[in-house]
């Protein structure tokens, strides 16, 4: 499942880091977006969206200033980053057909975060 790859992803990389918080927060982000997209996915009215949606805009600001003053990224790529996230993101809710919006949603999930860790993983960082 995509939404895993905030902890398996992040988690790693916010510790080794010694940023707990945000490794926690990662964690969290993980097990909300599962509980909302595979546990809740038919049932759209069900309050753990909402709450999915929050944790969702609280990482990805979270993880917009890690990437920038924990990671050291640059800031262009950081706003590319960003960008292609809400791009994603806003494809995704306006897909009609249940197939496309899980593609779409998908990348949403793997996309940035792949943007944003994939240079740790190269060893590329600051």
């Amino acid at each position: 499942a995509s939404c895993m790859l905030f902890a398996v992803l992040g988690s790693p990389v916010f510790l080794a880091r010694g940023h707990g918080a945000m490794a926690a927060l990662m964690v969290v982000t993980s097990v909300c977006s599962f509980w909302a997209d595979y546990v809740h996915v038919e049932e759209p009215d069900h309050v753990v969206h909402q709450i999915d949606r929050v944790v969702a805009f609280v990482s990805v600001a979270c993880l917009s200033y890690s990437s920038l003053f924990i990671l050291g990224l640059p800031f262009m790529y950081c706003f590319c980053a960003l960008a292609g996230a809400v791009l994603l993101f806003l494809l995704s809710r306006s897909r009609k057909r249940r197939s496309e919006w899980v593609i779409c949603h998908t990348l949403w999930h793997v996309v940035p975060l792949l943007l944003i860790f994939t240079p740790g993983m190269l060893g590329l960082y600051p």
